[in-house]
This record gives structure tokens, C-alpha cells and sequence, in this order.
């Protein structure tokens, strides 16, 4: 979702060239030509690998969001250095022309270390780095990981210092994630028509709007639950999104967990008997999406555990007021009662005050502060963090160089 804008940006200001791009693609072809100077490199694992693969991905981002005590399992751990391995590999094929490797997220970690001493290399990363959460040895595997990379990007403040108190000694830089300001524009009056019917919104009910993928830390179950405290027959809460790459059957890792998570939220509704203020639209194109920022009073992102959480800069864009738990990175652009509310995750209570509180406060007011509040994150400023962040990965590399 950040990768392709931020490249894009950087290639129209002149910063980059080329760009050689490798990730996971089971059933794409090794090569692909994406507008001219854009190549992609499929990496495929067998379907053996591909299983302990998603295993151990899957055991890592619960483990960093906290979510039960199940172990990570070593047993997988292979398959998830080979995948490193077909990564780093494909890379050094690439070797003299790349000048810089920029390595997204956790499922590349082992990447840095492969590489060594063969480019500069930076390391953007997503989901929460509550490193207290996970085990003694893994906090070890992941911030030794870390360490091999010449600079690591996080995306808050809560992470930079969940990283630092880890113990880690590197070069580390906190960019709060970028919004491409420029996709969202104001719908159109058959988009915001098409919406409105679609999910039976009238135009007397109060909308609450909630755009996550179908996942359990995105806390939908808290939204659900904190919508039944709130009798008003004309409140609606609209839940946008589906699955992910790890639950896609075709392309993706096949993981059940997104269509359990739905099954599980449809249930709730049914047994609180809110089957009439629930809306499940599934995924949205883009037009659509934007109606429903348009169209809401509140946007609201309940996630137990997030990295950041993009969805409130977006309700900002539409200058909404916005509703997020403490467990999002975005919280610390949050600032009570004046661009938006916080509660404590998993606490519906809580969140059916601070929904009553944006219902009945100036919202036109939360949203102005909301959108100037938005304007430090918009996407030129954040790839200009980021350019600055290559650049100075670049020059430390080479004077090390001089100095060996």
C-alpha cells in the first residue's frame, strides 16, 4: 500500500532511476515490466516451503501483536530463511546497478545479514514493535536482524523506543506513514447514491465508518459490541474490507484467518440482534470508499495492536472526527477533544462514550484540526524522510568503504 506511491514519488522528483522490485508471487512470472522502469521478481517457494513459510510469518505477527501465547515455531523457521535466502539471492543478481536495497517489513528480515557487506540497505518496518511481548530468543533473532541492515525506519515514537529499550544498536529513524493525498478527492453524487444504497444507509442515520481489513486486531468485534450500548435506531456502523495476502486462496498464502474473523463478527451481530445497524460491505473499489469517508460522521479505528493505522489519516483527508485506541501508532497524532478521540483496546465501554462525545461535538471543528494535523504525513514530506534516510545509508556506507 506504501511501496509503489513512495517509489512513484521519489522517481518523479528525479531521486531514483530504476527500480528492481522482489517479493513473494507464488503462481507470477519471474519477471515483471511495470510502467517501464518499474521490474518486479517473482519468488516462488514449492507448496511444502510455501505452508511453513506462512506458519512462521503468521507465528512472528502474532507474537509482536500480542495475540495468546501459542509459541513460535521453530520447526517452520527454515522455510522462512529460505525465502530470505531466494530474496537475497535475486538481489545480488541485480548487482552492480543497484546503488541502495529497501527492504519492507518482517518477512525479509533475515535479508540484511545475507547481503552483508554488498550495498547499503534499509529497512522500513510496519507492525508494532512491542518487543516485551515476545520471547527472550526471538526479541534476540529479530533486533540481531535488525542490526545488520545500515538503518531501520519505524513508523512512531512507541516503536522507536520499544526498539531502543530492546537493546538495539543501530541507526534507527521514526517516519510516521504517508497518506497520498492526491487519490482522495471528493465523490461524486452517484458514488456517494451507489454507496448509500448498497449499504441502506438513509439520510436521517448517523454512520460510524470502519475501513480495516477482516482481521482480530482490527477490533471490529469492540465496534460491534460498543454499537449495541448505543440504542439510537439510527445509528449504523459500516465495516469496509476482506481479507488480506495472507488469506488470499489465489496469489496469496491461503490463511483462513480473515474468513474465520468474519464469520466469527457476523455471528456476534446475529446473537446482539444488530443484524439491521451492521452493515458488511466486504471489499470496496476506491470510488466507493471515498463515498463512505464523505458520507460518515465518525471514523473509527478500534484495533487492539497496530502499527500505525492509516484510516485515520484518511478520515482526516475528509475531515472527519476520528475514534482510535491507544494500541495504534496513530494514536500519538490524536489529541483528545480537539482532532479526534482515544480509548483503551478492547474496552466497548469506553468507545461507546467517545463515539456519544464525536456525535454530539463540533465536527467541523475536530475535522479542521484533523485535517491540518494530516498535512505532516502527506506523501511528499514522508518520502523526503525517507530519500533522506537512503541518502545518508548511502554516504555511511561509502565512507566505511573508505575507511576499510
Amino acid at each position: 500500500m506504501m511501496v509503489y506511491p513512495l517509489m512513484k514519488e521519489m522517481m518523479k522528483k528525479g531521486w531514483i532511476r530504476d527500480i528492481q522490485w522482489v517479493t513473494l508471487n507464488p503462481i507470477g512470472p519471474p519477471r515483471i515490466e511495470v510502467d517501464k522502469k518499474i521490474i518486479i521478481h517473482s519468488i516462488t517457494l514449492n507448496p511444502r516451503d510455501l505452508g511453513s513459510y506462512s506458519k512462521f510469518k503468521e507465528d512472528l505477527w502474532r507474537a509482536m501483536h500480542n495475540l495468546g501465547k501459542a509459541p513460535v515455531r521453530y520447526s517452520n523457521a527454515g522455510a522462512y530463511a529460505k525465502y530470505n535466502w531466494f530474496c537475497a539471492a535475486r538481489m545480488l543478481t541485480l548487482l552492480p546497478e543497484v546503488d541502495l536495497f529497501f527492504v519492507h517489513d518482517f518477512q525479509q528480515l533475515q535479508v540484511g545479514a545475507m547481503l552483508g557487506l554488498t550495498a547499503p540497505t534499509v529497512l522500513r518496518w510496519h507492525i508494532p514493535l512491542r518487543l516485551e511481548n515476545v520471547s527472550p530468543s526471538i526479541r534476540r533473532f529479530i533486533v540481531k536482524s535488525m542490526e545488520n541492515f545500515d538503518s531501520v525506519i519505524v513508523s512512531c515514537k512507541r516503536d522507536l523506543e520499544g526498539l531502543i529499550r530492546a537493546g538495539y544498536h543501530g541507526v534507527v529513524k521514526q517516519v510516521y506513514p504517508y497518506v497520498n493525498q492526491r487519490i482522495w478527492s471528493a465523490p461524486s453524487k452517484r458514488d456517494l447514491d451507489e454507496f448509500c444504497e448498497l449499504t441502506g444507509i438513509k439520510e436521517d442515520d448517523r454512520v460510524i465508518l470502519v475501513v480495516a481489513r477482516m482481521d482480530k486486531i482490527k477490533g471490529q468485534d469492540t465496534a460491534i459490541k460498543a454499537l449495541h450500548k448505543l440504542k439510537n435506531p439510527k445509528l449504523k456502523l459500516v465495516l469496509i474490507g476482506n481479507g488480506s495476502f495472507s488469506g488470499s486462496k489465489v496469489g496469496g498464502l491461503a490463511h483462513p484467518k480473515s474468513v474465520a474473523w468474519r464469520g466469527y463478527l457476523e455471528g456476534l451481530t446475529k446473537e446482539l440482534g444488530e443484524e439491521e445497524r451492521v452493515v458488511f460491505t466486504g471489499y470496496l473499489p476506491q470510488n466507493l470508499v471515498m463515498a463512505a469517508y464523505e458520507r460518515c460522521d465518525v471514523v473509527a479505528l478500534p484495533s487492539t495492536m497496530e502499527g500505525f493505522g492509516l484510516t485515520v489519516l484518511e478520515g482526516w483527508l475528509y475531515k472527519k472526527p476520528v475514534i482510535t485506541s491507544r494500541g495504534c501508532g496513530a494514536s500519538e497524532l490524536v489529541i483528545e477533544d480537539v482532532n479526534g478521540y482515544l480509548f483503551e483496546p478492547n474496552n466497548e465501554s469506553e468507545l461507546k462514550e467517545k463515539i456519544k462525545l464525536a456525535l454530539k461535538a463540533d465536527s467541523a471543528r475536530l475535522g479542521e484540526s484533523g485535517f491540518d494535523m494530516c498535512k505532516q504525513c502527506y506523501i511528499e514530506k514522508g518520502t523526503k524522510a525517507e530519500h533522506e534516510a537512503f541518502e545518508e545509508a548511502i554516504e555511511r556506507y561509502e565512507s566505511t568503504q573508505k575507511l576499510d
